[in-house]
């Protein structure tokens, strides 16, 4: 992960580069892959299968005709964590191993969201109950900036 500050996770919005930090944290990049479906159809003109990691949070696609060489591309995280909450729920059951995990609401008070609902996640470990909050205007959001917190040196 890169040598990211508090107050850069804080303030790091949803979107691919959230996405990738996470995925990289839940499932290291494969090695290794095994076949988890042959989608029918065509693609840039030719036949593919789709390769995902046993974790399920890394997928590539292959060509499978004559052309192609059967060569592996590059793995891409194709989860939205920070947006999506079916996503993200697999970071609190990772999360909730080890640690109590809060979700609750808010009335956010600065800055352009001021007086509108948010979110605030925390991570407490079960023997100090210390840990990350993070403050988002979505769930997704908020849980994700936690988890990014919770892998800071202390």
């Amino acid at each position: 992960m890169e040598n990211l500050t508090k107050e850069q996770i804080e303030q790091m919005p949803a979107g691919q580069d959230l996405n990738r930090l996470i995925t990289e944290l839940m499932e290291p990049k494969p090695t290794s892959w095994q076949l988890s479906e042959l989608r029918k159809g065509r693609d840039w003109g030719y036949n593919y299968a789709t390769i995902t990691s046993p974790g399920e949070w890394w997928e590539c696609n292959i060509g499978i005709d004559a052309g192609s060489n059967n060569e592996l591309v590059e793995w891409y995280d194709h989860r939205d964590p920070s947006a999506e909450i079916v996503d993200a729920w697999p970071v609190v059951e990772k999360m909730n191993a080890t640690h109590y995990v809060t979700l609750s609401t808010l009335w956010l008070t600065g800055g352009s969201d001021k007086g509108t609902l948010g979110f605030r996640a925390s991570f407490r470990a079960f023997k100090t109950f210390d840990g990350p909050e993070a403050i988002a205007d979505t769930a997704p959001l908020a849980l994700c900036r936690a988890f990014l917190l919770s892998t800071l040196p202390k």
